[in-house]
């Protein structure tokens, strides 16, 4: 038996009963020739607003119905394409940059897109104080200073003047990638304000802006739905509606996969990879992602305050080991906070330097002066092969002395912790914005604010309670520096002391692995998230 849809109904509630009906036998399905079922982790999504930064999940959705100001190339990655700006220069001392605006976008509500649009969009990241701000404050922008440096001299044009001596490309990078580019629609937002909001809590289960697709539907933690954009500006693409249904289990998105009845399986752990590649109706794709698996953790407590404990949770770590089961194919080691392929980045050898080592372990946290151990929580995403690697190291430490109660917990659980710095150390995924060391550097190693009172969770350095002159100084200066080759050296100098002294634990770089029905021809990817759901074709 195949099952159709009944394209008036949702797609979701189509592939719901699809699932319900394997119970009672063999089930023989097929998806729509214009529709892309995504089988995905979606539990953990609580808010969709780009302003709270995203997940990678919910980025992947944003990218679809959200155009930035510019766009990274689909082909070309490191090529920066015209997105809501069909054009934009920078100015010859490198001050500035203006971007151009297309005349001819408008948003689903019908009204047109503006440079008010964009500054109003800017203007709530700092307003909310949302975490997304952190974003533009990387690059110098405040909330004192964005509105005389953010402006639009006519409806169609946005210049932004520049700080201070910035890494321009890296700049435009961010525009064209960063979540937190997106211009909203003001009319329609300001007419959900509450409170003076900016619209937030309306913008937490929907969207205001312009892409190649509308949202259709969103049933938090069931499903989300899109229907191609038939008023967008710019090419339309071939899928009618994109699906992205929860399916937690990396077992049954597999056999949903392999049986037709979605078109992409997003969570795969790698048991479930390594059958996947042996299948005749679907495959595999991977490729080697800036995103990294790591551990941040809480300088608040003193155990993690020295530095010799958590350089000791490095030589915890069976990194071969890892990469030959539970993370085979799905990473690589890469200990530096600058991803490989980046600017500035390490070279593979300098960027990996740890391995399994006990007594080394064991001999750090001594010197730290606990000779017998300690007691400490670690949580971990739920992205598969981080709570495996949680669990490694919880035996691992068992070794030395060190008891870590581990427990895994999906995004709306552990991240409200992460960044209200309730936590010992927390296992999770972090996604560089642009191949450029800045990404990360800006992030890992550089802190506005320390203050419990300033919030700025969206650095990991405050998260990590964790702030030094050193690496706030050595940041800005690298940040500033306009030679290339002294840039690199600045870089490096800041890598080499930021694996022995910073208070994380970088452990690997992943591998962007998903699988894909037969049904889809091609669907590009980045190194980046996200991954670009509405450009795939099916046939």
């Amino acid at each position: 038996m195949k099952l159709k849809f009944n394209r008036r109904l949702d797609a979701g509630v189509a592939i719901v009963a699809l699932m319900a009906s394997t119970a009672a036998g063999p089930v023989q399905a097929e998806t729509p020739s214009d529709t892309l079922v995504v089988a995905q982790n979606i539990a953990g999504a609580t808010s969709i607003d780009p302003a709270h930064g995203g997940t990678g999940m919910v980025s992947n959705w944003l990218m679809s119905v959200c155009d930035p100001l510019l766009k990274r190339g689909r082909v070309d990655y490191n090529a920066i394409e015209p997105g809501l700006a069909e054009s934009w220069e920078v100015a010859p001392d490198r001050s500035k940059v203006t971007f151009h605006l297309r005349k001819n976008a408008v948003f689903p509500s019908g009204n047109p897109v503006t440079a008010a649009d964009t500054l109003y969009s800017i203007e709530r990241l700092f307003k909310i104080n949302a975490g997304g701000a952190a974003d533009w404050i990387q690059f110098g922008f405040t909330a004192d200073n964005f509105h005389s440096l953010i402006t639009a001299p006519d409806d169609y044009t946005i210049e932004v003047k520049f700080p201070g001596p910035l890494p321009v490309d890296a700049f435009l990078y961010f525009v064209g990638g960063g979540v937190t580019t997106f211009t909203h629609d003001s009319k329609t937002l300001k007419s959900y304000e509450v409170d003076g909001d900016y619209g937030k809590a309306w913008l937490q289960t929907t969207t205001a802006c312009v892409g190649p697709y509308r949202m259709e539907f969103n049933r938090p933690g069931e499903a989300v739905g899109f229907v191609r954009n038939d008023e967008y500006y710019g090419k339309k693409p071939s899928l009618t509606r994109i699906l992205f249904q929860n399916i937690p289990e990396s077992a049954t998105q597999r056999l949903l996969l392999e049986r037709g009845d979605v078109d992409v399986a997003v969570d795969l752990n790698a048991t479930d990879l390594e059958a996947l590649s042996k299948s005749k109706t679907a495959r595999v794709e991977g490729i080697l992602s800036h995103a990294v698996m790591e551990i941040t953790f809480n300088s608040s407590n003193p155990v993690f305050a020295d530095p010799r404990v958590t350089e000791a949770f490095k030589y915890l770590v069976d990194y071969k080991g890892l990469l030959n089961t539970v993370l085979k194919d799905y990473a690589i080691q890469r200990n530096s906070l600058v991803p490989s392929g980046a600017f500035g980045a390490l070279d593979e050898k300098a960027g990996a330097p740890y391995e399994l080592d006990l007594e080394r372990a064991k001999k750090l946290i001594s010197d730290a002066g606990y000779p017998d151990g300690f007691s400490a929580s670690l949580y971990s995403v739920m992205i598969p092969g981080f709570p495996e690697v949680a669990q490694h190291l919880q035996a691992n430490a068992a070794k030395i002395g060190v008891k870590l109660d581990v427990q895994p917990k999906q995004d709306s659980d552990l991240f409200p912790l992460y960044r209200a710095r309730k936590y010992d150390a927390v296992l999770v995924r972090w996604d560089s914005l642009y191949p450029d060391a800045d990404a990360m550097v800006s992030r890992f190693a550089y802190n506005p604010d320390n203050r419990f009172e300033a919030n700025q969770t969206f650095f990991p350095t405050w998260r990590a309670a964790w702030s030094s002159d050193w690496f706030n100084k050595a940041t800005m200066d690298a940040k500033a520096e306009q030679d290339p080759a002294k840039r690199v050296a600045l870089y490096t100098e800041i890598q080499e002391r930021w694996m022995k002294e910073a208070p994380f634990g970088m452990l690997f770089q992943m591998v962007r692995r998903i699988g894909l029905s037969n049904s889809v021809k091609s669907m590009p990817r980045s190194p980046f998230n996200p991954d670009y759901f509405g450009d795939a074709v099916k046939g």
